[in-house]
């Protein structure tokens, strides 16, 4: 949200009117990214110890995202980092165990 700003300058007799907001006074304030969203799948890399997965930005903040943070669970509730300071929108998990079932969040 763009905050706007007026200036009054002040001297030994007083104060002058109100500067107009409009001569590139409005600033942003960036704020935290959102959550990436659309985790998909990448079928055509998924093998029996191999899953593969794109995802798009949410609202940056106001700022580039630098990278990511993936994790994962095997349906217990528990999320652990898989792997950190990702910089693509894509990421690759190698040696998982075959049988077992892995739930991704970006």
């Amino acid at each position: 949200m763009p905050i706007y700003a007026k200036i009054v300058a002040a001297n030994l007799i007083g104060e002058s009117d109100q500067s107009s907001e409009g001569t590139g006074s409005q600033v942003f304030v960036p704020v935290v990214p959102e959550a990436p969203i659309s985790l998909q799948p990448t079928p055509s890399e998924i093998t029996k110890t191999q899953a593969s997965f794109t995802w798009s930005d949410g609202a940056n903040g106001g700022k580039p995202i630098l990278d990511y943070l993936v994790l994962y669970d095997q349906g217990m509730g528990v999320w652990r980092v898989l792997a950190d300071e990702v910089v693509y929108r894509k990421y690759v998990a190698t040696g998982l165990t075959q049988g077992l079932t892995y739930y991704f969040k970006v």
